[in-house]
């Protein structure tokens, strides 16, 4: 689409479509909740009272923005 480069044949695809799950790493609540909002998986690290609260908090979100049109999300996918 950006390029044109004379007699070289683009043969490969991607393999996922429309894309791979998107994965967003977050530190505090505001991390959790926008992965959240905008349909992506979250991933943290901590000790174990924190991320508890965080995956809480992530998974609270989730079901209360399932009709948000930004949400970009597989919907065959199980939280």
């Amino acid at each position: 689409e950006f390029y044109h480069v004379p007699d070289m044949p683009m043969e490969l695809e991607p393999v996922q479509k429309p894309y791979p799950p998107l994965w967003y790493g977050a530190a505090n609540e505001h991390g959790a909740l926008f992965s959240a909002r905008n349909g992506m998986n979250f991933v943290t690290q901590g000790g174990n009272e924190r991320v508890k609260g965080l995956i809480a908090q992530f998974r609270a979100m989730w079901q209360e923005a399932q009709g948000e049109p930004r949400r970009a999300t597989d919907p065959h996918r199980e939280l």
